[in-house]
């Protein structure tokens, strides 16, 4: 957790049905995590599977880590502009069910 309401580094994507459901289809999988198959290489190959964009997560000795996968995010929103005009709704714009 970042100890924060928002993210230091994030990216929006607009996905087609197609891109939705194959994301769906990939949040819902059960994954196991090891030394080699991080969070940070979970959302780097899901989202690379999903629109086809690769973000490198990979830190010393091929090991992908959270740090890394934020600062190849950030870079990329440096090099390429904002990943979208519209970003999600904050948690106070939306609706609760509690």
């Amino acid at each position: 957790m970042e100890g924060t309401k928002f993210p230091r580094a994030s990216r929006f994507y607009t996905l087609n049905m197609a891109q939705k459901i194959k994301l769906d289809k990939g949040l819902k999988a059960i994954v196991v995590w090891r030394y080699t198959n991080t969070c940070a290489s979970w959302a780097s190959e899901l989202l690379d599977d999903v629109t086809g964009v690769a973000i490198d997560a990979d830190d010393w000795s091929g090991f992908e880590t959270p740090r890394e996968l934020g600062k190849h995010i950030l870079e990329l929103e440096k090099r390429k502009g904002p990943s979208s005009r519209v970003s999600p709704a904050t948690p106070e714009m939306r609706g609760t069910s509690w």
